[in-house]
């Protein structure tokens, strides 16, 4: 054990919400800690900053305050940001490219936490004790699991502003459903990835996918926040293993067109994935189908049409 006797200090940096701000965090973590913690300890420490940093970029969006503090060999990291939607864990499948980084921090912290500030943001943090046991070996499915037992008393809400009709979405395919969000988190994490400033001498990239990244980076986390974020109905339904779950939604008219443009930019999008523009795979044909049948239902309901329960294509 590396042992010191300084007092307790605190470290707090600011971050911007793009993607260099993930390594410039690590790299804060190293200076702070390096010769005060064991090289276990400190490869733990920059994991988890690492993924409360980039989670709070990614769903915030917005300007992060990372505060490190060490106290003999027990470190806190705290990462504030300006969004107050709650982080929430997600159940993916095995081949999921994101979705685990709190998982994760919880499965090797000794403590985690959240804090609201009100309506100026929260802190997500976590606590590190140099000598704990290494819980990197524990399975991230196992933590999910014990996550989802809180989600018994799902409350029985609408995901949107309570006005206009209600949409019903008879028979959402649970898992087709979580491989979709996947799919858009995937599609968004790497657009905004793209939108960040880029090295000069970087090759460049076309101009359509750059304008459709912006969007997609700076509008999608708010116009559509709702549904960017799981549905806790959805989650539960998962967690007790059904194949389908029963969703409604407060819905307006006046709401459909944005939900188009909204499908044309990911049509777009996907145009290039289909390309080798991204790293991102094209949409599958019953992800297609999944996410084209749910815009008909949001967009024919509120006219009068009733609800035409999901029928998988194959």
């Amino acid at each position: 054990m590396v042992t010191s006797s300084r007092r307790p200090r605190t470290v707090v940096t600011y971050l911007r919400p793009v993607p260099e701000s993930t390594p410039l965090a690590r790299g804060v973590v190293r200076q702070l800690l390096d010769g005060e913690l064991d090289a276990d300890a400190l490869d733990t420490a920059e994991l988890c900053v690492s993924e409360l940093v980039t989670n709070a970029i990614l769903h915030a969006s917005t300007d992060v305050e990372l505060s490190v503090t060490l106290a003999r060999q027990r470190v806190r990291l705290a990462v504030r940001d300006q969004s107050t939607d709650l982080p929430t864990l997600e159940r993916h499948t095995s081949t999921a490219s994101t979705g685990r980084g709190l998982a994760m921090v919880i499965a090797i912290a000794d403590a985690w936490g959240v804090e609201r500030h009100d309506e100026q943001g929260k802190t997500v943090w976590c606590e590190l004790t140099e000598g704990s046991p290494n819980n990197l070996h524990l399975d991230i499915q196992d933590v999910l699991d014990s996550w989802e037992l809180t989600l018994n008393d799902v409350p029985d809400r609408t995901s949107h502003a309570e006005h206009g009709t209600t949409v019903s979405l008879i028979g959402y395919p649970v898992q087709l459903g979580l491989a979709l969000q996947e799919h858009y988190d995937a599609v968004v994490r790497e657009c905004q990835l793209l939108a960040a400033p880029r090295h000069p001498g970087a090759q460049p990239l076309p101009a359509n996918l750059v304008e459709l990244a912006r969007a997609l980076a700076e509008r999608y986390p708010t116009e559509l926040q709702h549904f960017a974020r799981p549905d806790p109905r959805r989650v539960a339904a998962e967690a007790r293993g059904e194949e389908s779950v029963d969703l409604d939604y407060s819905w307006s008219e006046d709401d459909v067109p944005l939900l188009q443009w909204w499908q044309q930019i990911f049509d777009e999008v996907d145009a290039h994935a289909r390309l080798g523009d991204l790293l991102v795979p094209g949409i599958s044909d019953e992800l297609a189908s999944l996410r084209g049948w749910a815009l008909q239902e949001f967009a024919e309901q509120p006219r009068g049409a009733p609800p035409r329960p999901w029928n998988s294509p194959s």
